[in-house]
């Protein structure tokens, strides 16, 4: 079938003819409206769908833009701090320290800190002459009370066995420290009173040292 000559050139005119006026100029009919939106993709179709169909395709947009509305957003997890390590040791600390005389670990009480890489202990069994002993080595057992102010003097408490002195024989002798005076004398009983002597001695602190902590 041959189009005239002029038939042709209007089907060739027709797409640019619309795009600039914005009509939809059809070589064989009158001009109107470019179709626009839904009809313009049905018109570049091959073939119109069914109502039932688009509604169903709309439905499910909307369902789709609706949850996106609807979904929660993710709460930022707080950032988890760690807890701060305590460097060095506090007066009133638990520990374990390696006595300079055999060089092992032995439980003590820190008094306080001497310097950078030093702390002074009280063993819990020490000797008679060296109460307080100067470390290095020392391992945390187990933290003191928040707080505590350095101890200069080995700290007694009832219960602790204890080392009195006997000024007549002018020697240290066992005991246990049985209390502690409003004065801040220490009632000790002796473990082995002498016959003319009392059993319980109330002693000044200088007078009593620790032979073994209770705890």
């Amino acid at each position: 079938l041959r189009l005239p000559g002029l038939a042709v050139l209007a089907v060739l005119a027709a797409p640019a003819l619309e795009a600039s006026v914005g009509f939809a100029v059809h070589p064989f009919g009158n001009a109107g409206p470019a179709p626009s939106g839904a009809a313009a993709g049905r018109l570049a179709s091959p073939g119109l769908q069914p109502a039932g169909a688009r509604a169903a395709i709309v439905r499910h947009a909307a369902k789709k833009a609706a949850a996106k509305k609807k979904a929660p957003a993710k709460k930022k997890e707080a950032a988890v701090e760690e807890p701060e390590e305590i460097k060095g040791f506090n007066p009133g600390d638990r520990v374990s320290a390696k006595w300079h005389e055999d060089r092992q670990w032995y439980p003590a009480l820190v008094l306080y800190q001497k310097d950078d890489t030093t702390w002074d202990v009280s063993f819990d069994e020490p000797t008679e002459p060296e109460q307080i002993s100067s470390v290095q080595d020392i391992k945390l057992i187990k933290r003191g009370e928040k707080g505590a102010e350095e101890m200069h003097e080995v700290p007694l408490k009832v219960g602790d066995k204890v080392w009195g002195w006997w000024m007549d024989d002018r020697k240290w002798y066992d005991a246990t420290l049985e209390s502690i005076e409003e004065d801040g004398k220490l009632k000790i009983k002796w473990n082995e009173p002498d016959e003319d002597g009392p059993e319980i001695e109330a002693k000044p602190r200088h007078e009593v040292k620790l032979r073994k902590r209770k705890w």
